[in-house]
């Protein structure tokens, strides 16, 4: 969801469907969590790889970096929020999945390294 690929090169990533202004580690997170996983398993050396070419465009403050666990945290839950919003108008079975998906997640990235 919310790339844009030719062949195999992601070449964007976009999402105008909630835009709004957000602290950055929200959405570093979000693309983590969108780009981190195989078959619903977490890979470290992805997430490290990601942030290494991350970084290469825009190092994080030490803040920063400190706080991303919380919002690798955070995300899943926002994001279950969102599905559990739009399933509440119009109940399907993908929506419950992707909800039960998320939730997991989330209780699964609190033992997780980065």
């Amino acid at each position: 969801d919310n790339t844009i690929f030719r062949g195999n090169n992601l070449v964007a990533v976009l999402d105008w469907e909630e835009a709004c202004f957000d602290h950055y580690l929200f959405d570093l997170a979000m693309t983590m969590h969108g780009f981190c996983y195989i078959n619903e398993e977490w890979h470290p050396n992805l997430a490290r790889s990601f942030l290494a070419g991350y970084e290469a465009e825009r190092s994080l403050e030490p803040d920063e970096r400190k706080s991303l666990p919380l919002f690798l945290r955070w995300t899943p839950l926002a994001m279950a929020g969102w599905h559990l919003r739009r399933y509440s108008v119009a109940p399907n079975p993908r929506q419950a999945g992707r909800i039960e998906q998320l939730l997991q997640r989330a209780q699964a990235i609190f033992d997780l390294e980065y």
